[in-house]
C-alpha cells in the first residue's frame, strides 16, 4: 500500500532510477530514432536463482507493485539524467511533438477532415502537451487526473 492511501504525509520518491542506466539510454536511443510510443512490455526478474536451485518462489508483488506506481521521472530525477547526459531537452521536445501529434483534434483532421470535440476520447493536442508539461512540472501524480478535470 502506497503512503499516500495511507493518509500519511510522506512524499515517496520515485523509483524511476531503480533501472539499469543501460535501459535509459536505450529510452534515450528510442526517443531520437523516432520508435519510442511503440508498445512496450514490462518484466519483473531476478539475474540469477542461488547455487543449486532450479526454480525461484515469487514474493513480495506488494513492493513491486507500488515500485511501479512510484515510477515517474519528476524533476529531480530529470535532473540527474540531463546531468548524465542520459536525457536531454531535445527528449522533452520530441515527447511534446509526439503528445500533440496524437491529439484527438489532429487525428480528426486526419481521417475526415473536420474535427468534432464532443467526441475526443484522449485530449486535443493542446491538452495533451499541457498534461504532459504537468506531469513533468509535477512530483505529485494527482496533478495527471485528467479526468476529474
Amino acid at each position: 500500500m502506497n503512503t499516500a492511501d495511507l493518509g500519511l504525509p510522506v512524499r515517496v520518491p520515485s523509483t524511476a532510477l531503480f533501472t539499469d542506466q543501460y535501459e535509459l539510454t536505450m529510452l534515450q536511443a528510442a526517443l531520437k530514432a523516432g520508435t519510442a510510443g511503440r508498445h512496450s512490455v514490462f518484466e519483473v526478474f531476478t539475474r540469477r536463482l542461488p547455487e543449486g536451485r532450479r526454480y525461484g518462489v515469487v514474493a513480495g508483488t506488494g513492493r513491486v507493485l507500488d515500485a511501479v506506481e512510484n515510477f515517474r521521472f519528476d524533476p529531480d530525477v530529470l535532473g540527474f539524467l540531463a546531468e548524465r547526459k542520459i536525457v536531454d531537452q531535445s527528449d522533452v521536445n520530441a515527447a511534446m511533438r509526439a503528445a500533440a501529434a496524437v491529439g484527438d483534434d489532429r487525428l480528426q483532421k486526419m481521417a475526415t477532415g473536420r474535427i468534432s470535440p464532443e467526441s475526443f476520447t484522449h485530449g486535443s493536442s493542446r491538452e495533451r502537451t499541457q498534461w504532459f508539461q504537468t506531469g513533468l512540472n509535477s512530483t505529485d501524480i494527482s496533478a495527471c487526473d485528467t479526468f476529474s478535470r
